[in-house]
């Protein structure tokens, strides 16, 4: 049996009793996206899904951010946004302890990766012990993955290894790549697509297994015309030549439905990051 911790079920119980007090009437549409790299890139390459929402809706849709991921997990719990595009167990927290509907996910599949300088001496994860390394806050999958990745190589965080942890992906690359910090863990779209000036000075010393893409959700206040509209627009967007350019302007290749078989993966990660509970 899963469950929500008892935090994330008393909050949730809170704003899903709120929602049934009162009707959406709001058409001021957001559109979340969590913060996974720095505003302005986030800002710049959603706005192509952004405006193919809004045809969908013919409703202005205003594309938004989170200063961290802590208050964008707390803007789900509390139904702060209408739209979001989350990490994939963010899109599975949002449909257990906020009624979230699906969209889908993106079509690709994504990773974790732990990083060095080539200059580093290091060739291997044990190598580093005694050292720091930085990567985004816990409640992100890198950071879970990473972890269990330097535990595996015998290092116990805290202890073996100092976790330092930063607001985005892209802040944990550069800190890298500037020597700021000798081992840096971040997301598949940071290590294809954000290319800062002394990518080329990184070393890879851990990819991970692969999990699914961003997860789009859709708040129930919209009402379900709002939520077909959405739906429909999602799967369709690569179909359209705004889509084939955001997909490959992105990484994220295309859209997919959901399946029942994502789900344990994604639970999987909400426990390990102290989100769900599972119990016998």
């Amino acid at each position: 049996m899963i469950q929500l911790t008892p935090l994330f079920q008393f909050i949730s119980a809170i704003f899903l009793a709120t929602l049934c007090a009162g009707a959406y009437a709001s058409s001021h549409i957001s559109f979340a996206v969590f913060p996974y790299a720095n505003p302005s890139y986030i800002a710049k390459v959603h706005q192509p899904i952004k405006r193919y929402f809004e045809q969908a809706l013919k409703e202005p849709v205003y594309l938004i951010s989170a200063k961290d991921f802590k208050s964008y997990n707390q803007g789900i719990l509390q139904q702060k946004y209408d739209i979001i595009m989350g990490a994939p167990h963010m899109g599975r927290l949002a449909e257990l302890a906020s009624g979230y509907y699906w969209l889908g996910f993106t079509a690709n599949s994504s990773y974790a990766v732990i990083t060095t300088r080539e200059e580093n001496a290091g060739k291997q994860l044990k190598d580093f012990k005694g050292q720091q390394i930085i990567m985004p806050p816990k409640s992100a999958i890198v950071n879970y993955l990473s972890r269990q990745a330097l535990q595996n190589a015998g290092l116990t965080p805290g202890k073996d290894i100092t976790v330092i942890e930063t607001n985005s992906h892209h802040n944990a690359m550069l800190a890298v790549i500037n020597k700021i910090q000798p081992l840096g863990a971040f997301g598949k779209p940071a290590w294809e697509d954000f290319n800062p000036k002394g990518k080329k000075s990184l070393r890879l010393l851990f990819k991970s297994e692969l999990i699914p893409g961003f997860a789009v959700m859709v708040n129930p206040k919209l009402g379900q015309e709002r939520i077909r509209r959405l739906r429909e627009a999602f799967l369709n967007f690569p179909n359209t030549e705004a889509g084939k350019t955001y997909f490959a302007n992105t990484g994220l290749t295309g859209t997919r439905r959901e399946t029942p078989q994502d789900m344990p993966q994604l639970d999987g990660f909400l426990k390990g990051v102290g989100l769900l509970e599972v119990t016998p």
